[in-house]
């Protein structure tokens, strides 16, 4: 384990982890493409994400990927193994990304109590909003839907700005069940109409109001 030294911006001393064995509270960080924990991994802990972007996937019957979910500055990851007690699910950490374990056994303070339920009610609430995009049957509707939730999540994080999105299209076309040329396709059309911008695998958000009208159709 390599510790990151000191910095004078930030006054804080984190811990770089190649697995998250970080003791609880204290934050580590994870590379691009660094696992959090995977299927069958023992439940112990779930990891606030304080910076970065992170992604859970599973592998299904034909090899390949299928995203589950994306987890932002403030989301926390790793319920899903809370029942079962090992973990259903891949974490894997989509760009350099720093992150808070909590230990999940609860004591008597309330207080402990209600900040974990809050947690687990954000995980369904972002589990169903999951449902309705898988419901819309055009997948111009699917992508415009997603993009915009996400933008306001980055949006409640970064402020009144304009975030920047830095999720590949694999991972998007994976998380929406759409194909990657059709996630390719339909993101150019938003840029031509002036509803995104473009920059590499990153992407804004430009014309939030006709992006969510495409959302509801």
């Amino acid at each position: 384990m390599q510790t990151i030294p000191e910095t004078t911006e930030t006054h804080q001393t984190f811990v770089a982890a190649s697995t998250p064995e970080a003791s609880s509270g204290t934050p580590a960080v994870f590379a691009a493409k660094q696992t959090l924990f995977r299927i069958g991994d023992t439940f112990s802990k779930v990891y606030r994400v304080k910076e970065g972007l992170i992604k859970t996937s599973r592998i299904n019957a034909d090899g390949i990927e299928q995203i589950a979910g994306f987890y932002v500055s403030g989301d926390v990851v790793g319920f899903d193994g809370f029942m079962a007690g090992e973990h259903r699910i891949n974490a894997t950490a989509i760009e350099l990304s720093v992150l808070e374990s909590m230990e999940v056994a609860l004591p008597r303070e309330t207080s402990h109590q209600r900040d974990v339920i809050a947690m687990m009610a954000r995980e369904i609430h972002y589990a169903q909003e999951h449902l309705a995009l898988m419901n819309k049957t055009r997948a111009e509707a699917r992508l415009a839907a997603f993009l915009i939730s996400m933008d306001l999540r980055l949006q409640a994080i970064h402020g009144e700005g304009t975030p920047w999105i830095s999720i590949s299209r694999m991972d998007m076309a994976s998380f929406l069940g759409i194909t990657n040329e059709t996630v390719s396709r339909l993101l150019k059309r938003f840029e031509a109409e002036g509803l995104l911008l473009l920059k590499g695998r990153k992407l804004q958000v430009t014309g939030r109001k006709g992006l969510r009208l495409r959302g509801t159709i």
